[in-house]
Parts: C-alpha cells; structure tokens; sequence
C-alpha cells in the first residue's frame, strides 16, 4: 500500500509476507537432516534465501518481508 500527497509517494507499506517462486535449487542430500538444515534458493525475484532441504524446485514458498527471510511453504 502506497501513501501519497499531491500524487508524490511518501510512504510504502508491504505486507508482512510475499508469495514468491523457488527458480533454482539443489536436490535434498539424503542423511542431511540433523537439526533444521537448509540449502540455498533462488526465487523468480532474484533475491536468494536459505530454505529448508525439503524445498524442491518449482515450489511456492511465503517470505518476511521484513526479515527477507522463508517463512513457510504455500
């Protein structure tokens, strides 16, 4: 949601989570799973993020905007 005065922005507020698409990632490694492991991921953003290993590619995931980081899957 933007805020304007005069038709000039003043302000932006994002929602707490965005929708976005995981558009590169490696396969989970079998045994890896001792205490939360997460793998990088590439989301159609651009923008990469450590996402938990059962993630796959194609995947929709929900991000904190303001931590930038995985909040669950969609």
């Amino acid at each position: 949601v933007a805020t304007a005065i005069d038709d000039r922005i003043i302000g932006i507020e994002l929602p707490k989570t965005i929708e976005l698409e995981i558009v590169e990632t490696s396969d989970a490694v079998a045994g890896n799973t001792a205490s939360n492991p997460t793998k990088k991921a590439t989301l159609n953003s651009g923008y990469v993020i450590n996402v938990p290993m059962f993630i796959k590619l194609g995947e929709k995931i929900k991000v904190n905007t303001e931590s930038g980081d995985y909040n669950s899957r969609v």
